[in-house]
């Protein structure tokens, strides 16, 4: 049932007495009660008869009108016996129930505002008389009635010690949320749908321990790490994830870890070199000596001096006799870059090996040059092997008889930075002749 008012609602009634009026239909160019308010609805009527006339809220059923509640009457307020007559029953809207402006143009005549009633304007309510309760946070006021209360209810803070437990949050807690003590603890943030969107806090995690930071659905927004602070700001007043917050880290008083993005160091030493040190801290590498360059040893990375370019060592020569082989003994190759084997005056007559190994005897798998002749030869060329791996980087030679010199190539020798003792020694089953040697030096 509702409250309905219309223009040009007419009819006539000859009932008498207080009761319930059965109306007789509209006059000429007006609606009858139903057709224009509505059975079951109500409405504003006036009765005419004479002298006897009632003002008051009427009930609308088909054909009739229930003279629900008078407001005014020619019997002193009171519902009105009516006479014998025709009734003159039209609508109206009385001067008890209207709103209008004053000669000022404020709003009068308001009365009471129900409690279930939606205030969009007021100009002119009296705050003091006319308004009473507090307006809550959530509908854009302060909660508290003092201006005290209010500063710390939107601005205060709360302290709390971890203790491995929950800090569960609502529209009525303090902005500012500090936490300390030794260990972890959870923060649950209010249901954002009592929120006003844009409402924050911020959360100064000054334990040592991390603060876990959910939304009320128990959804991860931020963990806070120790001595951090984050803000949460309500971007959506509704649901229970995440999603309905922002969430900003603001400042740190300790290094970042590395786990978190950071570098774990609190200083950065100028012109340093950063290294990886897996979830550590980062480590540095000082420029040390200038003309130093950065050099890696295979596991990190050091400031060292330059080698020398292109310096040559001897380190061991066999002659051209079957079998003949010397021990290079343990060799720094860190320190080379090449090992360069030479082939000095060297007679070949029949296919020939020379080896550089980790063992002293003939290993077909790794044999460093191989001479090819049919008939004698005098050879003079070089192999160049590769450090670390061994392998072969190139060669070159000269021969007096052209066409009988095949090759001098360098096959996969096993010797790497790592080798511990290394061999030189010629093949025990073929021979060169009766001269010449092979020589085999380090080249930085």
């Amino acid at each position: 049932m509702a409250l309905v008012v219309k223009d040009r609602v007419r009819e006539t009634s000859t009932t008498t007495g207080t009761g319930t009026l059965t109306l007789a239909g509209a006059v000429s160019g007006f609606q009858t009660f139903s057709s224009a308010i509505g059975n079951t609805n109500t409405t504003y009527y006036t009765i005419i008869n004479g002298t006897e006339w009632e003002t008051g809220l009427g009930t609308v059923a088909a054909g009739t009108l229930a003279r629900t509640t008078v407001l005014e009457s020619s019997n002193a307020g009171a519902a009105v016996s009516f006479t014998a007559g025709t009734k003159d029953v039209f609508g109206t809207y009385p001067a008890s129930k209207a709103l209008y402006k004053d000669a000022s143009g404020n709003a009068i005549g308001l009365g009471t505002v129900a409690a279930t009633t939606t205030l969009t304007s007021a100009t002119g309510l009296p705050l003091s008389t006319g308004v009473t309760g507090t307006l809550p946070i959530a509908n854009g006021g302060t909660g508290t009635t003092t201006l005290a209360s209010a500063t710390i209810a939107t601005q205060g803070y709360t302290t709390t010690a971890t203790a491995a437990g929950t800090t569960t949050l609502t529209v009525s807690s303090t902005q500012l949320q500090f936490f300390t003590g030794t260990t972890t603890q959870t923060v649950v943030l209010p249901v954002a749908s009592t929120l006003t969107s844009g409402q924050r806090f911020e959360i100064h995690n000054n334990s040592t321990g991390s603060v876990t930071v959910n939304s009320s659905g128990a959804n991860l927004v931020s963990t806070v790490l120790a001595n951090t602070t984050i803000v949460v700001t309500c971007i959506l007043t509704s649901g229970t994830t995440a999603a309905s917050w922002d969430a900003d880290v603001q400042g740190f008083t300790t290094s970042l870890p590395v786990t978190n993005g950071g570098t774990g160091a609190a200083t950065l030493t100028a012109n340093n070199v950063l290294l990886g040190n897996g979830t550590s801290a980062v480590t540095f590498v000082a420029p040390s000596t200038s003309g130093n360059l950065l050099t890696s040893n295979g596991t990190t990375w050091a400031s060292t001096a330059p080698v020398a370019s292109g310096s040559m060592t001897l380190l061991g020569t066999v002659s051209a006799t079957s079998g003949n082989s010397v021990s290079l003994g343990s060799l720094n190759l860190t320190s080379y870059t090449n090992l360069q084997i030479i082939c000095k005056d060297i007679v070949v007559s029949s296919a020939s090996y020379c080896f550089i190994s980790s063992s002293n005897s003939q290993d077909l798998a790794h044999w460093a040059v191989y001479l090819q002749a049919a008939t004698p030869v005098v050879c003079e060329g070089f192999v160049i092997l590769n450090l670390p791996t061994g392998n072969f980087v190139g060669s070159g030679g000269t021969q007096a008889n052209a066409g009988a010199w095949a090759a001098a190539l360098c096959g996969q020798t096993n010797i790497t930075t790592a080798t511990t003792t290394i061999y030189f020694r010629l093949s025990s089953t073929n021979t060169y002749g009766g001269s010449g040697s092979f020589l085999v030096y380090g080249v930085k």
